[in-house]
């Protein structure tokens, strides 16, 4: 540590005052951390995630390294994964001078940003003939790490078992071509003589998944103009992109197909090509009721009104396809690729609950909740039904009824910490989370409990901390992408050439 940097550190320790830039942030990082000062340390860390470039990203990842720092390194090391391709391609990036143990957790990476396994290669050639001499030992697991599918990448392949750093690699004594579930890898026959790069070797950890993910994110952010939307990098929710916004509030979206239904108080609104990520240019019909619960299936539309279930057939029509007998449904919600409805009787008013298969046309009767909801939210978790009654007037407003298809039964969840005045819910990645849904100007005249989660291994429920983003749960909308086709197509244009990854507000 140098006087003026120690001198500067003394000060801030009297003042609370310091002078921080993209040059010495990282020197700040490691006085604070060695002379014990928190609070300065934690100030470094939020300057380098808000300040965070392709340039400085992997000088603050090793940083983050070396004094043990774990949430910074998660947030550089996500930003490396993201814009991987932009950072091997900038001049002093730094991808060279990272630990061995940084560089294969990240071109080990399921999510890493790659066009082609070209630059996974690339950038192994680099990091490796930068100091040849000692890391030529480890090229045998780097290669490892390489993800070749037999017909695209069978040129790559001729290159990389041609290149110097294999055919004069005295480490290595043969090459293995494998195949695995979704592509080849190349396995390296190692030098007996080094017991040390055979113990690197085993101990490796290889993925087999390919570097696309399996779901994606669309987020309808509500601003005083209408909603902005947002497509996620991958499943996480740190780094998205904005596609197009719209001057209506869209609370709710369905998918059918590469069509997204968008949605504003029960009525649809308008329809947007995901992967053209375009307005579509035709009339939508209105919904057959203005109350009820629209579903998407597969590429079909349904809407259950109380007494009819429609189908939106040819995409210019609504067409009823059945009747309830004898009761009123009160709700539904997608369960699988069926549709599972909770109503009342006709004649005594009590509850029951059906599952009906658009497939087969068929209806199965199923138990009915323990207690009697006439206001309530259904959602699907984890392949379980949430009754989430909305009612704050009647008995146990705050109790959560689970149903299990397994178990052919209903369970209660423990009492929710708060009694809301207009409840709202909603799964946002694995989570389950109910809050106060009601606009900003009207809570000022109430009591408003804050939003909370469901925590599943500790089976409670906890509050929502006022800084972060999901406290205002109420204002965003969103929908799971999981169709593989088109979460593949929207993947390889998100992977395309000059597209730019903003760190989410969600963060």
């Amino acid at each position: 540590m140098d006087s003026k940097l120690l001198e500067c550190v003394l000060t801030y320790m009297y003042t609370g005052k310091i002078a921080l830039d993209v040059n010495n942030v990282c020197d700040y990082m490691i006085a604070s951390d060695y002379l014990v000062i928190d609070d300065l340390l934690k100030m470094c860390e939020l300057f380098a995630i808000q300040k965070m470039t392709r340039t400085n990203c992997l000088k603050i990842l090793t940083v983050a390294s070396q004094i043990n720092r774990c949430d910074l390194f998660n947030a550089c090391f996500r930003y490396a994964v993201v814009h991987f391709t932009d950072i091997y391609d900038t001049v002093n990036g730094g991808l060279e001078e990272l630990f061995l143990e940084i560089f294969i957790k990240l071109i080990g990476s399921d999510n890493l940003n790659v066009v082609s396994e070209r630059s996974v290669w690339e950038a192994i050639i680099s990091w490796t003939e930068a100091n040849s001499s000692d890391r030529l030992t480890y090229v045998p697991a780097l290669l490892s790490c390489l993800r070749l599918q037999e017909e695209a990448n069978g040129e790559l392949l001729k290159e990389v078992i041609s290149h110097s750093i294999v055919t004069k690699n005295k480490y290595i004594t043969g090459l293995i071509f494998f195949k695995e579930s979704n592509f080849h890898r190349l396995k390296c026959e190692v030098n007996s003589e080094h017991p040390r790069l055979e113990r690197l070797h085993k101990n490796m950890r290889f993925s087999n998944n390919p570097r696309e993910p399996n779901r994606l994110h669309l987020i309808a952010r509500h601003t005083y103009r209408g909603s902005e939307l947002f497509i996620t990098y991958d499943n996480e929710f740190d780094f998205f992109r904005k596609i197009e916004e719209t001057d209506c509030l869209v609370d709710m979206m369905l998918q059918v197909g590469q069509r997204i239904y968008m949605f504003e108080q029960n009525t649809i609104i308008d329809s947007f090509d995901i992967l053209q990520e375009a307005w579509e240019q035709r009339e939508v019909p209105p919904l057959p009721s203005d109350y009820g619960s629209a579903i998407s299936i597969g590429e079909k539309l349904f809407f259950i009104d109380f007494s009819t279930l429609s189908i939106y057939e040819f995409n210019i029509r609504w067409n009823i396809i059945t009747m309830a007998q004898n009761h009123l449904i009160m709700g539904a919600v997608r369960l699988n690729s069926q549709i599972f409805l909770v109503g009342v009787h006709n004649r005594n008013n009590l509850m029951l609950c059906e599952l009906y298969d658009p497939a087969n046309n068929s209806w199965i009767s199923l138990p009915a909740p323990h207690l009697h909801r006439e206001e309530f939210i259904l959602l699907e978790y984890h392949g379980k039904v949430l009754l989430i009654p909305t009612d704050p007037d009647k008995d146990h407003p705050k109790r959560i009824e689970v149903f299990d298809p397994n178990q052919n039964t209903w369970i209660s969840l423990p009492d929710l910490p708060f009694q809301y005045h207009y409840t709202g819910a909603v799964i946002v990645g694995d989570r389950i989370l109910v809050y106060e849904n009601i606009e900003a100007r009207r809570r000022q005249h109430l009591k408003v409990g804050p939003p909370v989660y469901w925590e599943d291994r500790e089976e409670l429920w906890k509050l929502i901390n006022e800084s972060s983003p999901w406290f205002h749960i109420e204002n965003f909308s969103y929908l799971l992408l999981d169709d593989h086709r088109i979460v593949k197509d929207i993947i390889a244009k998100n992977k395309g050439p000059g597209t730019e990854w903003q760190r989410s507000f969600l963060v």
